[in-house]
């Protein structure tokens, strides 16, 4: 039985030799079609398999305004937010965020272009969120008359500030002012901005000419588990 073996071995090789390109090919094929498995299968994991790293994602949903197209996903406008703040009934909370934007972070005399995401005071509480340093927003935060304070990414605060712990009370400095920080979020939340700070509450007066120039996109937990956002 071993001496047939070696023989098929033998006369395997033998004929890999003789087809030199033929082998090749094929050695090329086999490694393209594992790599779109792995890639295929990496996809399929992330977005299927893998359960969203919040609280209670079977809660969570997705709100946009109407769409004249089917499956199209509109932006919202802050008006839109405090028309559904006001108007909901199945949702136990509802925070928004808005389209990131890139600003100059001035630090122990360097610079650096970050990315900050605004987002309502509530947005982390409804997602689940706990912090890995510090804490998150809380309510009064937004408050006009409250201390201006920012929460940071875990790749910042390790990229910039060498992970230095005492990172949560300091004060960073932006074009437009300066910021305490209070805390930093999980990595595990997946691409998310350097900084986010709190969307500032506006009179009702300001709000509609806030609207037409600001984005935003909300996301609501549902007061019961579902699979589907409600209509």
């Amino acid at each position: 039985m071993t001496q047939r073996v070696r023989v098929a071995i033998r006369d395997a090789c033998r004929g890999l030799k003789a087809g030199r390109a033929t082998t090749a090919l094929s050695f090329v094929i086999l490694s393209l079609t594992l790599a779109a498995g792995t890639v295929a299968f990496s996809v399929v994991d992330a977005v299927a398999l893998r359960p969203l790293p919040y609280g209670e994602p079977d809660r969570l949903v997705g709100i946009s305004a109407p769409s004249p197209t089917p499956g199209a996903i509109l932006p919202s406008s802050p008006q839109d937010y405090f028309t559904w703040l006001q108007g909901a009934r199945t949702l136990a909370s509802l925070g928004a965020a808005r389209s990131s934007s890139q600003a100059q972070l001035r630090a122990d005399g360097a610079s650096e272009v970050v990315t900050i995401e605004r987002v309502t005071a509530n947005l982390f509480a409804v997602l689940g969120v706990r912090p890995a340093l510090g804490r998150l927003f809380a309510a009064g935060d937004d408050s006009p008359a409250a201390t201006a304070v920012v929460v940071m990414s875990n790749d910042l605060w390790r990229r910039s500030f060498g992970g230095d712990p005492g990172i949560v009370g300091r004060r960073l400095d932006f074009a437009d002012g300066s910021r305490d920080v209070i805390g930093s979020y999980p990595i595990r939340l997946a691409a998310p901005p350097d900084l986010y700070v709190h969307m500032s509450r506006r009179p009702r007066s300001e709000r509609t000419t806030a609207a037409a120039s600001m984005s935003s996109a909300a996301c609501g937990m549902a007061s019961a588990p579902t699979r589907r956002p409600p209509i």
